[in-house]
């Protein structure tokens, strides 16, 4: 009897599965597949035919059927013997088993464990990663042939992006000056510019997070741009370079006398911007006092300049930004949880240039045209596929960076790569992890990607979780606070009904993909019931949401707990 296999190794260009087969009449067949490839291998089966291999117990090591909620590796490695371990890989999805083997065969090559192992899959599973595989002679096929690629994390958020964006797209145009202003061709940039446009529509407050240097301020000025508070003021305050005792003052202004040196009345940032935009740079700096502060401001639309006893009417649209995690400081305590829920009525995150390393060439090639001489040569192929090797942790502004500096260093020379390296000596560039063996870097990855998964899942889910009690607390007379609420509710559920979209492939176990599966299913039923009757989200959340939202916030604090245990 012949059994189809697919095999996976990492000595196969990129990675690549291919088809192979396997005669199971004798034990000694499946000792000869040791030889036929450099160790460690793995055999995907059909785990229909896993009892006929088991049987040849001289040779096979059975291992039983995996549980969900551990990897293969901690089943398959370390056994010792030169038995071939078999075990039923018990996967739900395609996803999730490839990944589940790619990270089996990091840690068995980062141990030095040269062996075959044999995995089972559900039958429906196997020939659909059966159909996508290459033939056994596409083993040494070029790379740029490969039949099948594992996707990074940030290529299959990109691709999940698709379906939203021509939604989000449909009635919007992006304007070509937006495209000069904030570069990139990529679909996580292109988001990012829908959202602004998006943003500008409305007046409510909106949260902008990212990397340093990733065009927060940028997106922030072209949200008042495209808005219908262009004609006022835009006024940024870098929350993070006022000392705490001089915050109020600068924002709220002063009476003469409120203090010492206070030698006449000063008008604060908050109502100088009037009518226009107040964008608060770097807001997770702030002391829990100031939060305070700014959140009753905007809360209540006045503020009381120092030394003042009346109240000033203020109408700013409020815009915030960080480049620190707000929500995990939420729940760190380090930040206000009803204020970042209140400037999260729109939130916004700027794309990252190391997972967006395909724009790289292009915006090099725009910002050097604008930093070099007139009649400066275009970067050349090897000075742009040197800039993709790095990692960038500052961004596009350190992109310009070190642009300017190779202007500054070579002025009038033909340049190379050679010359960006000797940039990014001098400028002490960006770190890299050259020195760190490639196993025991995509071990890190692999965790990194996953805690960064779930902790967003989380995020999530409690964000929908603070809108729909936001939403039921308000009065039925309300009419133009329930319309708010409504909106801010689907503005939620859209945000994640894109997160679910990107598959179960990076959560550690089946249970907290479930979890946030059960309240995109519900958040569903709510928001087709909004336009009915407000009461029936009333009575479905004492029913049965609160719970819902309980049960799935455990689940993925246990999986984040469980990932950070691990590490």
């Amino acid at each position: 009897m012949t059994i189809n296999t697919v095999v996976f190794s990492p000595g196969l260009p990129d990675q690549v599965p291919v088809r192979g087969h396997l005669q199971n009449e004798r034990p000694q067949v499946l000792e000869s597949e040791k030889n036929r490839y450099s160790l460690p291998v793995v055999l995907l089966v059909d785990a229909a035919c896993l009892d006929g291999i088991r049987g040849f117990a001289d040779v096979v090591v059975d291992r039983g059927i995996k549980n969900v909620r551990k990897g293969l590796a901690d089943y398959l490695t370390g056994l010792g013997g030169d038995k071939i371990p078999v075990i039923d890989g018990n996967y739900a999805s395609v996803g999730r088993l490839q990944q589940g083997i790619r990270s089996l065969l990091r840690q068995a090559t980062a141990k030095g464990e040269k062996k075959l192992y044999i995995i089972g899959a559900e039958s429906r599973i196997f020939k659909t990663i059966w159909q996508e595989s290459g033939s056994e002679k596409e083993e040494t096929r070029n790379h740029s042939d490969a039949v099948m690629r594992e996707p990074s994390y940030e290529q299959e958020v990109a691709a999940s992006n698709s379906s939203f964006l021509k939604e989000l797209g449909q009635n919007r145009k992006v304007p070509d000056k937006l495209r000069e202003i904030y570069l990139g061709n990529s679909e996580n940039f292109e988001l990012a510019r829908l959202w602004i446009i998006t943003a500008a529509e409305n007046l409510d407050p909106v949260l902008i997070q990212g990397g340093t240097g990733s065009g927060k301020e940028i997106v922030a000025r072209q949200i008042h741009q495209y808005s219908k508070r262009a004609g006022g003021p835009f006024v940024p305050i870098n929350c993070g370079a006022i000392p705490e005792g001089i915050l109020e003052s600068e924002l709220f202004g002063h009476k003469k006398g409120a203090f010492t040196n206070a030698v006449s009345d000063k008008e604060g940032l908050w109502a100088a911007a009037e009518d226009g935009t107040l964008f608060l740079d770097e807001i997770g700096d702030l002391s829990l006092a100031n939060q305070v502060k700014i959140l009753r401001a905007l809360t209540e639309r006045f503020i009381r300049p120092l030394g003042s006893n009346e109240q000033k009417a203020v109408n700013a649209r409020i815009i915030a930004a960080s480049n620190r995690e707000l929500f995990a400081m939420v729940q760190s305590g380090e930040f206000r949880e009803d204020l970042y829920y209140r400037l999260r009525s729109f939130f916004i995150r700027t794309p990252s240039l190391r997972n967006n390393k395909d724009d790289i060439p292009l915006m090099a090639q725009i910002l050097w045209k604008r930093i070099a001489p007139p009649k400066s040569k275009p970067l050349s192929p090897e000075i742009l596929a040197e800039l993709k090797k790095h990692t960038w942790p500052g961004n596009v502004r350190e992109l310009k960076t070190v642009l300017r500096s190779l202007n500054n260093y070579f002025p009038e020379r033909e340049l190379g790569a050679k010359h960006l390296k000797i940039v990014f000596y001098c400028e002490d560039g960006p770190a890299q992890l050259n020195d760190a063996p490639v196993t025991e870097k995509d071990l890190i990855f692999e965790k990194v990607k996953c805690l960064r998964h779930l902790r967003r899942a989380h995020e999530i889910v409690h964000a929908c979780e603070y809108a729909v009690d936001d939403f039921i607390k308000v009065q039925s007379s309300d009419t133009q606070k329930i319309e708010a609420g409504q909106t801010n509710l689907r503005f939620r559920y859209h945000e994640l009904l894109r997160f679910c979209s990107h598959g179960p492939a990076f959560f550690p176990n089946e249970a907290t993909f479930v979890a946030v599966g059960t309240i995109k299913d519900k958040m569903t039923w709510l928001i087709t019931r909004l336009k009915n009757d407000p009461c029936d989200v009333k009575n479905f959340w004492k029913v049965d949401l609160e719970s819902s939202f309980k049960n799935a916030q455990a689940v993925l604090f246990k999986g984040i707990e469980r990932l950070l245990s691990d590490s």
